[in-house]
């Protein structure tokens, strides 16, 4: 059994960079073994045989590479990587995008250190992490495929398509109907899925392979 679980952060706050880091090396389970910049120092210390990270912590916004590129990199060079999307905001898009790149979860920065352990204990057990995760019924419901027999034809297609970059008014218009019934549609899957984000929407989608990443 490994004795600690490998962690790496790329972050252009230094202090915010700091900060997590310092979090982290609190819990002997983990440590950060990398700490950059931006997505180019991360690619470069990935390079290095000896370093191999357990999970990286992508911030979304960086100078000179976005977390978005980085991603797109990390999934071809390293597939197995896991990471976790860090962001200043709580941003639907920018969120749904890395999760449809790979990211496997997401913490917001100014969120408490006990959500930052929560994700880092999910996501090194292979599992999608997101502030409001599912409860454990549904992922049971899930790997017995239950979720998708309360679902009619138009609910799976309006789930599609909320993983898309797609506003509601466009998805609406996708699928011809009016913003206020793609709301009633959104709304309708919050409740038979027990979540309330639309990053939530997604995530069930990915980890019941009705989208891939």
């Amino acid at each position: 059994m490994k004795p600690h679980i490998n962690i790496a952060i790329a972050d252009d706050h230094e202090m915010v960079r700091s900060a997590i880091a310092g979090y982290i090396m609190e819990r002997p389970e983990y440590k950060v073994i990398v700490e950059v910049s931006n997505g180019i120092e991360l690619l470069e210390a990935l390079k290095i045989d000896t370093i191999k990270p357990d999970i990286t912590l992508l911030d979304i916004n960086m100078p000179e590479m976005n977390g978005y590129d980085t991603m797109r990199i990390i999934r071809k060079r390293y597939p197995e990587q896991k990471v976790i999307a860090l962001s200043m905001f709580d941003n639907e898009f920018c969120i749904i995008q890395m999760l449809r790149l790979g990211a496997m979860g997401y913490v917001t920065k100014g969120g408490e250190p006990s959500t930052l352990y929560d994700a880092l204990h999910t996501v090194s057990m292979g599992n999608f992490y997101h502030p409001d995760e599912m409860p454990a019924q549904l992922i049971a419901k899930i790997h017995h495929g239950a979720p998708f027999m309360e679902m009619n034809d138009r609910e799976k297609e309006f789930l599609i398509l909320a993983c898309s970059e797609l506003n509601y008014k466009q998805i609406g218009e996708e699928m011809g109907l009016s913003e206020r019934t793609i709301h009633g549609y959104r709304d309708s899957l919050f409740e038979k899925l027990n979540v309330k984000t639309r990053a939530g929407l997604v995530i069930f989608a990915l980890k019941t392979g009705l989208v891939t990443p």
